[in-house]
């Protein structure tokens, strides 16, 4: 485990909440501060952190390492859900110390027994100031692609897996108390940015991205898991700009942060999307399919980039499975469109100890009749697009 730093960042969650609770303790409005603003409409960039759960610590530790590496000019506004009352609205001020967290409370939500709708009462909240235009978003937190139940990742294949660093943990959207968000709901309350950063597992596949094509420019996400340690902020803080050349760095710097460590934690996978070229893909493969929907798809021989034990259903690399089930023409042309909407992907050579082979940068999960998430998987975007109805039987 963690020793030093893991007392250190408890001491810091223990004063953070003492803090927000004596200055907050007697009021009854959902919004409790609001001040500091300027008469200059700026963009800003939000990191929505959803950590009512085992990622508190490492919540907190992002919101630090955002504090050291902020520059001047930089809007960064942090909503942190991390208790089970109220969630709060930081904007991140400049602090160079490592256990401290000293960023601005400007907001206050009590929450309502749905997250989503609080994080909905923030975006409002932000909207309704008239100063702020959000370039970015980092949605940060549990996930499991578009999957909308889950269970916890405490394993890998049934195994426990540590290091000189203590216990590897997964992250991968939205879990408080075991509420999860789903994405389709998450993807209607957002608004339209520049760029979407998904700090989170498995978010890097078809269905996740084509649900949210519409509201980002770019979108950067993992088709595998991630690790609890997250991006390194500390270093890519800079880079959260609206260029495509500034999120491949932040992409190429997450990748080097990973391949540095000899142990365990040298596991990542990252990919840069243009959301403009999914549309294309999503129509020439739904003139390709020529799958049946009442058969099973060939599994035999498909890279599969769910590492998590109990994920609740599996993800494929995107080449693998086109490769394995359309003819050599069809794949091609597939796998061809599949990279111009990836402008950067890399990862390391093994992810906990599991071999990752021929990665394309996406994912997929495909399910057919007798799955039972077929229908919601039809009511996402992606199902919806890429349907083919199924042959009648004569």
């Amino acid at each position: 485990m963690i020793k030093i730093k893991n007392r250190l960042f408890l001491f810091l969650l223990v004063l953070f909440f003492l803090s927000s609770s004596c200055l907050f303790s007697c009021r009854k409005e959902k919004v409790i501060v609001d001040g500091g603003f300027n008469d200059i409409r700026e963009e800003i960039v939000l990191f929505v952190i959803e950590s009512n759960n085992s990622l508190k610590y490492e919540s907190f530790q992002t919101v630090n390492r955002l504090e050291k590496s902020v520059v001047v000019g930089q809007n960064i506004l942090v909503y942190i859900n991390s208790a089970n009352d109220r969630s709060f609205l930081l904007k991140v001020k400049k602090d160079n110390n490592d256990y401290i967290i000293n960023s601005d409370t400007i907001a206050m939500f009590y929450k309502s027994n749905d997250n989503i709708g609080t994080i909905s009462e923030c975006l409002k909240w932000i909207k309704d100031k008239d100063k702020w235009d959000i370039s970015g978003l980092i949605l940060w937190s549990h996930g499991t692609s578009w999957y909308p139940d889950t269970t916890s990742n405490q394993s890998l294949y049934g195994k426990k897996f540590f290091s000189d660093h203590g216990e590897i943990k997964l992250k991968s959207f939205g879990d408080d108390r075991g509420e999860k968000i789903d994405v389709k709901r998450l993807a209607s309350i957002i608004p339209k940015v520049n760029f979407l950063i998904f700090d989170a597992c498995s978010m890097g596949t078809m269905e996740v991205l084509y649900e949210f094509r519409d509201k980002a420019k770019y979108i950067v996400a993992s088709p595998t898991e991630t690790l609890a340690e997250s991006i390194p902020y500390q270093k890519v803080t800079p880079l959260l700009n609206n260029s495509s050349e500034d999120l491949e760095n932040i992409c190429k710097i997450y990748m080097d942060y990973y391949k540095s460590f000899s142990d365990l934690r040298k596991s990542a996978s990252i990919s840069l999307f243009d959301m403009s070229k999914f549309d294309l893909l999503a129509n020439k493969l739904k003139g390709f399919r020529t799958l049946r929907l009442t058969q099973d798809f060939e599994e035999e021989k498909i890279m599969r980039i769910d590492f998590s034990d109990n994920f609740p259903g599996p993800i494929y690399d995107f080449s693998s499975f086109v490769n394995r089930n359309f003819d050599t023409n069809e794949a091609e042309i597939l796998n061809g469109l599949a990279q111009e909407c990836i402008l950067y992907s890399d990862h390391t050579e093994q992810f906990l100890g599991n071999k990752i082979e021929n990665l394309s940068g996406v994912g997929i999960s495909v399910v057919n009749q007798n799955n039972k998430y077929f229908d919601y998987y039809n009511n996402l975007k992606w199902g919806i697009d890429t349907k083919v109805e199924p042959t009648r039987e004569k």
